[in-house]
């Protein structure tokens, strides 16, 4: 039977967070040990810990929230697109030749360690963001913490793509998957007005199985 790929950052506590954000913590609440009937836990972490899609709000105060969200955007064909690895920006030139309405970006990020903070990333450059915009896009991922540089306060590409209603996902591990099509399945968490949700994102290596 051919397997589903799971493309999400595994969450524990020591998953690097965007430096001054909110890291996993998980506290048990209940526990058989102790004499309770069940075993349950608390956790506490930032939105955009992980493998998450990023809402209009997370940039802009005015913008939409999770809960405006079309479902059927995180479900359908998307094309791994592998970035060389020396690209400092993500260009027209590294996307041209794609057809796919969901674009996953394979970059140098996912030879990097989920556990130690790595700054270094290629981000999205606003020219792609309009390559996509005219090309019917409608989804792009990357294994790179953010669509902008670490540095960014003017946060373009996020800026452009929710100008062009491009939905997000950062924090994808792409590394064992090769460039080509497949249908995604990346469904955030019904987290109501929120900024970003967790989503845990998997392909699968036929690209017309949600066909109609």
């Amino acid at each position: 039977m051919t397997q589903w790929i799971d493309i999400s950052q595994p969450l524990h506590a020591d998953v690097a967070a965007w430096p001054g954000d909110v890291p996993l913590s998980q506290r048990p609440t209940l526990s058989i040990h102790d004499g309770d009937a069940v075993n349950c836990s608390a956790i506490r972490m930032s939105t955009h810990l992980g493998t998450h899609a990023d809402a209009p709000y997370h940039v802009d105060s005015a913008g939409a929230t999770t809960s405006q969200w079309a479902l059927d955007v995180f479900l359908g064909p998307a094309e791994v697109v592998a970035i060389p690895p020396e690209a400092d920006a993500i260009c027209p030139e590294h996307i041209d030749t794609t057809t796919a309405p969901r674009l996953l970006f394979k970059t140098v990020s996912s030879q990097h360690s989920a556990t130690r903070w790595n700054e270094t990333f290629p981000a999205v450059s606003a020219e792609a963001v309009s390559w996509m915009h005219a090309h019917g896009v409608c989804l792009i991922g990357t294994d790179a913490p953010s669509v902008d540089p670490a540095n960014s306060t003017a946060l373009t590409a996020h800026h452009a793509l929710n100008d062009a209603q491009i939905v997000n996902l950062e924090n994808l591990r792409l590394g064992a998957v090769a460039a080509g099509r497949y249908t995604l399945m990346a469904l955030p968490l019904r987290l109501t007005g929120s900024d970003a949700a967790p989503v845990r994102a998997v392909l699968h290596p036929n690209p017309a199985l949600l066909a109609s």
